[in-house]
């Protein structure tokens, strides 16, 4: 109201100030009064613009980030993608099998086992007790083959048990699950040679497992009395598979 009143008495005193003063003084008095008026709503215009424009640009940087994100993660998805078929190329390089890939469609409930359904049954020539790999090692065997479906067995199950050795020193033993996320080489006496860091393959032996596939990597020993306690790291993620390939003769 005070504000409105003070213009009110400066447009009123500039009106009776312009009929003494001359043309051209009034003209230039004009312009700086109008100026003082009016600045105050110019600058305030020129601020919500420039707002409006650092808004619109500060939306736009957002849009571009989400972009390059979204297509970073692709390029990572296929970097990893050609990384696990680089593996399995060297695999069958290694190995006179041929593979069936399968893709892993639902866990099977089974008490604390770790088991899968697949995509292929006995009509893509999946059989019981066929051998299951990953693009890193063993996973485990076929436990049952139906027409066009299967249930894969994997490592974490306690009714597995796999005969092993060390690759470097060649002890053998027995491998077992016990629960958690690890497995248990057991049957290696207390002096046994087996450390940190060894690999763990399959020995070949029961007639199941072929011999030379990559199981896990010793992460921790203690040595009983009688026998050591080591524990093995699997290569592969057994609560995490997506898809799996079946070794056929």
């Amino acid at each position: 109201m005070r504000r409105g009143f003070f213009v009110y008495l400066t447009l009123v005193f500039f009106g009776i100030s312009c009929m003494f003063l001359k043309e051209r003084i009034r003209v230039d008095f004009a312009r700086e009064l109008s100026s003082m008026i009016f600045y105050p709503f110019s600058r305030a215009y020129l601020e919500i613009k420039e707002r409006s424009e650092a808004k619109r640009k500060a939306e736009l940087l957002s849009q571009k980030c989400a972009y390059l994100s979204l297509k970073l993660q692709h390029m990572r998805e296929f970097a990893a993608e050609n990384e696990r078929l680089r593996k399995l190329l060297e695999f069958r390089r290694r190995h006179s099998f041929r593979l069936i890939p399968c893709e892993v469609v639902a866990s099977v409930p089974h008490g604390l086992n770790v088991n899968y359904i697949l995509s292929r049954g006995r009509k893509q020539g999946v059989e019981k007790d066929m051998v299951a790999i990953g693009y890193n090692g063993l996973i485990g065997k076929i436990r049952e083959a139906g027409t066009h479906t299967s249930i894969l067995q994997t490592l974490f199950d306690f009714n597995s048990s796999i005969g092993a050795i060390d690759q470097r020193s060649r002890v053998f033993g027995i491998l077992r699950w016990k629960g958690g996320n690890f497995l248990f080489f057991e049957g290696v006496p207390s002096q046994g040679d087996v450390l940190p860091g060894d690999t763990i393959i399959t020995s070949g032996m029961g007639m199941v497992y072929p011999k030379g596939i990559g199981i896990g990597e010793v992460v921790e020993i203690e040595r009983k009395e009688v026998e050591m306690v080591v524990k093995v790291r699997p290569f592969e993620n057994m609560r995490g598979l997506e898809e799996v390939f079946i070794l056929t003769p």
